[in-house]
């Protein structure tokens, strides 16, 4: 592959990979779809499916109930592989190589993508609360801005932007197409959509998948101008949506209207009560008018780890500082929900306005050469889904996440191509970082570790010191090469990176040994007991230093 020349817009940009909780969950929380499908929908699947799958798609019937429903042409109407392909065709439609979007920040994740793939620049404007930030988004606004991104309500905060601020914007930046994104405008107080398209360049996108219930089907729409939506039909495939899904889509058009608009007024009468019960718990979360309450700053990790302990799925989003949670529609779920929640706030003697103790961290390190994902536990059960495309290196931290009883997610994309250098480096250091970031101030932990590990005829010995000072002596012993696609010069140097990263003294010796993989996977056994051992809670909750801090 090393003559492959790659694009640099999908070079540059990440791969969307959510982070769910290392708990098993049996209430999924963490996505916005909705939990009220109808029955006579569910039966279109099976009624259909025969006949469906024999045929190429044929969108016009969805189309047309869709334009219907809004009193417009059917030649302004594009229905898509969810509101996710609308938005993506539109900024191809818009973007290219000199062009800028504003996106504003924090909001639906994918949106930064789709402006880099279509060779866009993104600009981003804060609006983490109030009203819509019209005036910041038109001061950042040049003659290159050709697309303007709202998302109304805001993914993850539930905000909302009004017509007046829409329009505004329009008439203000006469070369930009304003994307409206309204995915979950049927929670909202008002549904702003059929006056969005009076106006001529805005484009708005829409779903089946929240408040219709129907996210595995992947089915939603856009509305704009003739023109635009024309342009749309252009930039990507003539058959992105399946007929299966086709057809039962138009059955939850025809059906779902009712249970849909039961199950919003549910959800809608939990929302307010969710967002009462956060702020009396000394939380101030935004007037969401989605069908999610966002929980932001210091507590969304927190807040996420307790609710996943009794098997609760919530979703972190915009680098961890947000913390979205679906309402549920149904009482059971909504009274276990806030029993969870009162339970993390008034159970474990932590006073709403204390930061709480950290247990868990992630960190993304992306460079030219490599981009690591990494979610970690320091006190899981040693569950792990690692890929760092070196197959000894996953066996390795599959072994240290095991003994060491963290539980890790890591996700590497590597210029293996090169060699396993950076690759090796990289994971070291984004474990090392999340190791530093879980830890916190180190209070309340044991700070010290040691540990002896046998594999056969080899014997390694790890010791550790959670000190906040950074230093490590490792000594291996290796004398072949390489261990599989990992040079061995690189497994020492995974030792060096994370002791770095972590700010820890380790001290790695393996004392004897004939075979280098028993030596390597004993070493790394032998360093996860003693991170073990190190990072574990004491009784009382001072910082482990005669100087009362670790730095």
């Amino acid at each position: 592959m090393s003559a492959l020349t790659i694009s640099p817009a999908v070079a540059a940009t990440s791969v969307y990979a959510p982070v769910l909780p290392a708990t098993a969950c049996d209430l999924d929380l963490a996505g916005g779809g909705s939990d009220g499908v109808d029955d006579a929908v569910v039966a279109q699947l099976f009624s259909t499916a025969r006949a469906c799958i024999g045929r190429y798609p044929d969108s016009r019937e969805l189309t047309a109930r869709i334009a219907a429903r809004f009193d417009v042409a059917q030649d302004r109407v594009l229905v898509t592989a969810g509101a996710d392909e609308a938005l993506e065709r539109a900024c191809r439609v818009a973007l290219g190589a000199g062009r800028n979007a504003i996106v504003t920040e924090p909001t639906f994740e994918m949106l930064h993508r789709y402006v880099a793939l279509a060779g866009g620049a993104c600009r981003r404007v804060a609006w983490p609360g109030g009203a819509f930030p019209v005036d910041d988004v038109l001061a950042t606004a040049d003659r290159a801005t050709t697309l303007v991104a709202i998302v109304s309500p805001n993914n993850p905060t539930g905000l909302v932007a009004t017509l007046a601020d829409v329009r505004r914007i329009h008439d203000a930046l006469p070369s930009s197409l304003i994307l409206l994104d309204l995915a979950y405008v049927e929670y909202a107080d008002t549904d702003i959509t059929r006056d969005a398209l009076q106006l001529p360049r805005v484009l708005v996108t829409r779903t089946l998948s929240k408040a219709w219930g129907l996210p595995g089907l992947r089915v939603g729409y856009a509305l704009g101008c003739a023109e635009v939506v024309g342009w749309m039909r252009a930039a990507g495939g003539p058959y992105s949506v399946s007929s299966l899904s086709l057809a039962v889509a138009e059955r939850a058009l025809d059906l779902g209207e009712a249970s849909r608009a039961a199950t919003i007024d549910r959800v809608r009468t939990n929302r307010g009560r969710l967002t009462a019960l956060l702020r009396a718990l000394g939380e101030t979360p935004p007037d969401s008018q989605a069908n999610f309450v966002c929980v932001a700053g210091q507590r969304a990790r927190w807040l996420r780890d307790a609710l996943a302990a009794n098997g609760i799925a919530t979703r972190l989003l915009a680098n961890d500082e947000y913390l979205r949670i679906t309402v549920p529609a149904a009482d059971r779920d909504f009274a276990r929900l806030s029993d969870a929640i009162e339970g993390a706030f008034r159970g474990n003697a932590i006073a709403p306005a204390a930061e709480p103790p950290a247990k868990a961290a992630r960190v993304a390190r992306r460079t030219r050469e490599t981009d690591v994902r990494v979610d970690l536990s320091l006190h899981g059960a040693g569950r792990s889904s690692i890929a760092t495309g070196i197959g000894f290196l996953d066996h390795m931290l599959a072994a240290l996440t095991l003994h060491a009883r963290f539980d890790l997610t890591l996700a590497c994309r590597g210029d293996l191509e090169v060699d396993d250098h950076h690759t090796a480096e990289d994971c070291a250091l984004a474990i090392g970082g999340a190791i530093d970031r879980a830890l916190g101030d180190r209070s309340g932990i044991a700070r010290f570790g040691y540990a002896y590990a046998p594999l056969d005829e080899a014997l390694a010995r790890a010791v550790v010191d959670c000190s906040g000072r950074p230093f490590a002596h490792v000594q291996l012993g290796l004398v072949r090469d390489r261990l599989g696609a990992l040079s061995c010069e690189n497994v020492s140097h995974f030792f060096s990176s994370l002791a770095a990263a972590a700010r820890v003294a380790l001290h790695v010796d393996v004392l004897r040994g004939d075979n280098d993989h028993h030596r390597a996977e004993a070493a790394f056994k032998a360093v996860a007991l003693a991170l073990r051992a190190a990072a574990a809670r004491l009784d009382n909750a001072g910082v482990p230093s005669t100087k009362g801090v670790l730095t």
